[in-house]
């Protein structure tokens, strides 16, 4: 939960309104707020999570079988 005020207007006290929902609090690393955007009364809530998940890559190579084309289709449709 950020600990300092997120909704503030010029005359009012600012306020802590928003929340960061998780299961597992240990997954937040940092939350910090900035500026809001525009004219908005609400800032901005940045929040770095830490996610251990194994990543798995595969390498997928796609090519064209061009016995397979249809090309009197190409170029009976094709306007000269």
């Amino acid at each position: 939960m950020s600990e300092h005020p997120t909704r503030s207007r010029s005359y009012s006290t600012p306020s802590i309104l928003d929340l960061v929902l998780t299961r597992d609090k240990n997954i937040m690393e940092q939350l910090t707020t900035e500026a809001p955007l525009g004219r908005s009364d609400h800032s901005i809530i940045t929040v770095k999570l830490y996610c251990d998940k194994e990543i798995t890559t595969s390498t997928v190579t796609k090519y064209f079988v061009l016995q397979k084309g249809l090309y009197q289709n190409v170029t009976r449709n094709q306007q000269y």
